[in-house]
């Protein structure tokens, strides 16, 4: 499916036809817009009012993945902190 298609098709309210559809159709379009469009994009939907707080969505993150997954996020979170 074609860039423009795809953002027609999510500006019409329509659901991609498979659940796995909108992680597919997320890689598609950050592969193929232009970096600065991108980043545009995705800013302005943290900033939308439909979007939940950001602490938020990582918590529902954290509780809907595995136990790797958490080991994961708590592994980069730690390090982020440094050796501090």
């Amino acid at each position: 499916m074609a860039f423009m298609d795809i953002l027609k098709q999510y500006a019409n309210n329509a659901s991609p036809a498979s659940p796995g559809g909108a992680a597919d159709h997320f890689e598609e379009v950050a592969r193929d817009a232009p970096p600065d469009v991108f980043r545009q994009g995705v800013a302005d939907m943290f900033r939308a009012d439909q979007t939940p707080p950001f602490g938020q969505m990582v918590g529902q993150l954290f509780g809907q993945s595995n136990p790797q997954q958490r080991a994961g996020m708590l592994n980069q979170l730690l390090r982020s902190l440094g050796p501090g």
